[in-house]
């Protein structure tokens, strides 16, 4: 019952244009751009880092001023490789772990 992470997306504003609001409570945002756009994903580039909650992350986070955060930048290309969805994510720090898989050979 607590918000533990914030998402912001980033792209043209001719394709915000025709995302049907109602559907984005229903699916990701990502399935919502590729239906609602016919723009194919193909694949993304994403950083994660350490950051702190400032004033107005840490009011919409229901957090501390200064709380550690999980920062991640996801950078979505379409199949012609070019960037057209940004997505800025900020976690709680002590609600969210990051686990990813590696693959050894």
């Amino acid at each position: 019952g607590r918000i533990v992470s914030y998402f912001i997306n980033y792209l043209d504003q001719s394709h915000a244009g025709r995302l049907p609001k109602g559907r984005l409570a229903k699916k990701s945002f990502i399935e919502v751009f590729q239906e609602s756009t016919g723009i194919r994903l193909r694949r993304l580039e994403q950083r994660v880092e350490a950051a702190i909650a400032e004033m107005d992350l840490a009011k919409v986070l229901g957090t501390q001023y200064g709380s550690p955060l999980f920062f991640s930048e996801n950078i979505y290309y379409s199949d012609q490789d070019v960037p057209v969805v940004i997505t800025h994510m900020y976690y709680r720090g002590d609600c969210y772990t990051y686990r990813a898989p590696i693959l050894l050979e």
